[in-house]
């Protein structure tokens, strides 16, 4: 999916999540943006050359598929459990992200630059879904546009219910 679709999921999981912390909304919603990272540093080094984005392959894909490897994520969550677990929210919005692509990589024109979502293993997975038009291009389909419209209606509905939800409980408390 397109950044700004891992974003708005992302988000809508740290507020069903993490409906009284905004940080650790924040947190799942910047994790689901952290797998790309290598992607989005890459496009901007190809645009700067004047190339088109991810129509070579470098060592920016070996990255890539480290960051969007379950088996690495997996081993991260099992370090976070046991020493860090205020690192487990921005875990939870990386395997959202994860999940997401794992369902909406399929077109064979894209499979040279896809990650591979078991690296180290060989294992490839097609998708049930094609979000992308072709490389760089960050138009949504209909489809990922509707994805995009519910998601951010569904989170700024939680919010303000959630808003309304404290004002009755403040202001019962005050009469």
């Amino acid at each position: 999916m397109q950044t700004y679709t891992h974003l708005n999921l992302g988000l809508l999981m740290g507020v069903i999540l993490f409906p009284d912390s905004h940080l650790g909304q924040g947190i799942v919603a910047a994790g689901s943006l952290f797998p790309d990272v290598p992607n989005a540093i890459k496009m901007v080094m190809d645009k700067a050359r004047g190339k088109k984005p991810f129509a070579d392959l470098d060592r920016s894909m070996v990255t890539n598929n480290v960051a969007h490897s379950f088996f690495v994520w997996m081993v991260i969550i099992g370090a976070c459990v046991f020493f860090a677990k205020e690192i487990l929210p921005l875990c939870i919005g990386a395997l959202l992200h994860l999940v997401v692509d794992r369902l909406t990589h399929k077109d064979k024109q894209f499979a040279k630059t896809d990650q591979k979502l078991f690296w180290p293993l060989k294992i490839t997975t097609k998708g049930v879904w094609e979000y992308r038009y072709d490389h760089g291009v960050l138009r949504p389909k209909p489809f990922e546009l509707a994805i995009n419209i519910v998601a951010i209606i569904t989170t700024i509905t939680l919010v303000v219910m959630r808003v309304i939800f404290y004002s009755k409980f403040i202001f019962s408390a005050i009469w």
